[in-house]
């Protein structure tokens, strides 16, 4: 199926009725990131890390987690995230999480959060990778002594 195809299935079963060429949840996170402007689609995850990366600095990062759900991926974060965001994709949905895993942006909000993780994604700014290097550098000096000595 080509792209045009998509774009027009899209389009047509859009939730925004205002600017059917952006989904209501990806256009509220990418307000959120001030990145709703850099790109005129925003109908898939694809289309949002795209914005994102017009701005900030998106990595992957389901690996990093071992949740499966929304709910105890906030707890992984809250006590190991290192990312200024984090965009999770769940079926149909995308919520926009902080440095401490609670919500920023979420348009379809639940009690109990056990939606499954597609995807995961950190979002993070020059300053704070050019940080996060200088600390690995100082890890893997750290490790080369232990192993000299």
């Amino acid at each position: 199926m080509s792209m045009r195809v998509k774009r027009t299935f899209y389009k047509k079963n859009s939730n925004n009725q205002q600017n059917v060429n952006k989904n209501v949840c990806s256009l509220a996170v990418a307000k959120a990131l001030k990145v709703d402007e850099e790109v005129r689609y925003l109908h898939t995850i694809h289309d949002l890390i795209r914005a994102a990366r017009k701005k900030w600095i998106i990595r992957s990062r389901k690996s990093s987690f071992k949740a499966n759900t929304v709910g105890s991926l906030r707890k992984e974060i809250n006590k190991k995230g290192d990312a200024m965001a984090y965009i999770v994709m769940v079926p149909s949905h995308v919520v926009l999480l902080d440095s401490t895993g609670k919500t920023v942006i979420d348009t379809a909000p639940v009690s109990r959060d056990r939606r499954k993780i597609l995807h995961v994604y950190a979002v993070y700014t020059e300053q704070h990778m050019r940080m996060l290097k200088a600390m690995e550098e100082k890890v893997r000096e750290i490790k080369m002594r232990k192993k000299v000595k």
